[in-house]
C-alpha cells in the first residue's frame, strides 16, 4: 500500500501551482483513489502564517519534520524584498 500527501497551498494561503497533478488510465488492473481534503480555514493556530509577506515556504513542522534549511521548496517567483 501506498500513499501520497502534499500541501497545495503556501504559508501565506495562495495557491501552489506545483501541486497541479492529473491522473493517467489504468491499463490492466483495477485503480483505486482516495481524496482526503484537509482545509486550510480553522487550522490559524496549527499552522500560522509567516509575519513576512515573501515568507512563502510551506509548513512542514507541523508533520513533525524540521522546518527546511535551504528553501527548497519555495516559489521560484516570490521575490525577497530589497533594503
Amino acid at each position: 500500500n501506498a500513499a501520497l500527501f502534499w500541501y497545495n497551498l503556501m504559508r501565506n494561503g495562495e495557491v501552489d501551482m506545483r501541486s497541479r497533478h492529473g491522473a493517467c488510465p489504468v491499463l490492466t488492473g483495477i485503480k483505486w483513489i482516495v481524496t482526503k481534503w484537509l482545509h486550510e480555514r480553522g487550522q490559524e493556530w496549527r499552522r500560522p502564517c509567516g509575519l513576512n509577506q515573501f515568507d512563502q515556504e510551506r509548513y512542514v513542522g507541523d508533520l513533525g519534520a524540521p522546518e527546511p534549511k535551504h528553501h527548497s521548496n519555495t516559489r521560484s517567483e516570490a521575490k525577497e524584498p530589497r533594503n
